[in-house]
């Protein structure tokens, strides 16, 4: 079985610069007790094999990241992002189930992490969007960024390692 969760899970203020698969997860720390829970019970005393998969922020074909904040006031630009495209997420999971990576857990995100005012003009620039009209005026700190180096390491490579470069056209087959 392959358990869908979220990168949402790892804690909102980062106490790392770059959270992995094997940061100690708890009630108090999580960033999603819900989701937290859902792995832990479904992780639970059971007769087949489970793996889990911690997705970023989908995007690609109409999941345009700059399409929601077209035009909006006072857009946070200032944090790095933690996004797969959907062809990659796919990817993944089918990645899974062909070698047989069971009894695991992967983070699902690309390996590059831009910040979120780069992807929002890109996507102005490119597909005719109004781009935010203004950005919150905060300081750099620490991005709560997510690793994804452990499935990397099975061989697996991203059709769309930088969100700057994704494509958002609906892939015809």
């Amino acid at each position: 079985m392959i358990f869908v969760s979220s990168t949402g899970i790892y804690p909102e203020a980062p106490s790392e610069k770059l959270y992995s698969e094997e940061f100690p997860l708890t009630l108090e720390n999580t960033g999603n007790k819900i989701l937290l829970r859902a792995e832990q019970l479904v992780g639970k005393e059971r007769s087949f094999d489970l793996t889990i998969v911690r997705f970023g922020g989908l995007m690609g074909a109409d999941r345009i990241p700059g399409k929601y904040f077209s035009g909006k006031e006072n857009v946070a630009g200032h944090t790095r992002v933690n996004f797969i495209h959907q062809n990659d997420a796919v990817g993944i999971l089918a990645w899974v189930i062909e070698k047989g990576l069971w009894n695991q857990t992967f983070n699902g995100v690309v390996p590059v992490h831009p910040l979120r005012r780069e992807i929002y003009e890109k996507n102005a620039l490119e597909l005719g969007i109004a781009p935010p009209s203004s950005y919150q005026n905060e300081p750099e700190g620490i991005d709560r960024l997510i690793d994804s180096k452990k499935i990397m390491e099975t061989g697996f490579e991203f059709e769309f390692p930088d969100p700057l470069e994704f494509s958002y056209q609906p892939q015809r087959n």
